[in-house]
């Protein structure tokens, strides 16, 4: 063999690797404007936080590589038995760092990870430092709730699974219109005044606005709190004189505490310094649906299209009518692959809905 057909034949060896690996990517450009070649099959996604995991379980949960924090017990009840065994990969939220597992997260080695997060310089700058430490395609997504049905079929086009994305995406579309629609039916001075009780104490709250407390602006609720929003994990601090002050209609209480008999829930009725509030004379403190995630917030993901569809029956029966059990049962089923039994229903919504 000559040099010259040497060289051709080393060239076009170069261009058919060159094309073959061009042809196992493709080039797509997230929501911040980053593009970044993702594979053409994949068989592994990451998040860099809970909000993202929430997604990919939604989607494609057989391509979820890890979680961000140690599966809770109440998780363990509602998901299944796969995502229990899933590595801890650890993560950011809250708005706080927590250390990723950089070797674990190497040693799975996910196709690309996903960041699902207020989209902003800095946010960008962290994510392009993540993706050059890692070495992994990172793609950035809108964290906005209104953005959900988009985030839904883009993860769902990136991890081949469209047709269970379309179906999710539907479903999230016709719900927030059919609220959008029922809320535009109640008379201005029908709107409730609603108070989001966080914290041991319920001293702690997010004002309109947070995405902590947005079920609450998006199912039509009037937020009392009127604070100055607290960066991250959320929960500004408060006063009784305030909460005295705000008297609000109706009080949402946030538990993180699963079904133990020492959350703030199970002593409000009975605390000499919340019962002068109307909300309590009249019992309407509802708790937030939390198994096997919080359907207000944190993560502040897909589970809150849940939780406005909840937090608009609550707040507006007679305008919004559907059947919030069988609501629960059909969201589950679509979304966590669960389905539900009719105790295990009643055991969710519990402390949730109006006798």
């Amino acid at each position: 063999m000559n040099i010259v057909r040497f060289f051709r034949l080393v060239i076009l060896m170069m261009f058919l690797c060159v094309s073959a690996f061009a042809a196992d990517t493709f080039k797509f450009t997230d929501m911040a404007g980053r593009t970044v070649d993702i594979p053409n099959q994949v068989t592994k996604v990451f998040s860099t936080n809970p909000i993202g995991t929430l997604y990919v379980y939604a989607i494609a949960p057989e391509k979820l590589a890890g979680v961000n924090w140690p599966v809770t017990p109440m998780e363990k009840k509602y998901t299944s038995e796969a995502y229990q065994k899933l590595p801890n990969l650890g993560g950011n939220f809250g708005g706080k760092m927590v250390t990723f597992n950089f070797e674990e997260i190497l040693k799975v080695h996910p196709d690309f990870i996903i960041a699902v997060a207020d989209i902003n310089n800095f946010v960008i700058d962290g994510i392009n430092k993540l993706q050059a430490k890692l070495n992994i395609p990172i793609v950035l997504l809108d964290g906005d709730i209104n953005k959900t049905s988009e985030v839904i079929t883009i993860i769902g086009r990136l991890t081949q699974s469209e047709k269970k994305a379309k179906m999710l995406s539907d479903y999230v579309n016709k719900a927030m219109s059919g609220v959008k629609t029922a809320l535009a039916k109640v008379p201005a001075d029908k709107k409730v005044r609603v108070y989001y009780a966080e914290g041991a104490k319920g001293l702690e709250t997010d004002p309109k606005g947070s995405r902590h407390s947005e079920v609450i602006d998006i199912a039509g609720g009037i937020n009392v709190a009127n604070v100055q929003e607290q960066a991250g994990y959320g929960r500004t601090p408060v006063s009784m004189e305030q909460v005295l002050g705000w008297n609000a209609d109706v009080i949402i209480v946030c538990s993180d505490q699963g079904f133990s008999s020492d959350r703030f829930y199970t002593t409000i009725f009975t605390d000499a310094l919340w019962s002068g509030l109307k909300a309590v004379k009249a019992k309407n403190v509802y708790e937030t649906p939390f198994a096997p995630f919080n359907w207000m917030d944190r993560p502040p993901s897909i589970n809150r299209i849940m939780g406005v569809i909840w937090m608009t029956n609550l707040l507006y029966p007679e305008y919004y009518k559907v059947d919030i059990r069988a609501k629960t049962k059909e969201f589950y089923s679509m979304f966590y692959s669960r389905k539900l039994t009719d105790a295990e229903v009643n055991e969710i919504l519990a402390t949730s809905v109006r006798k």
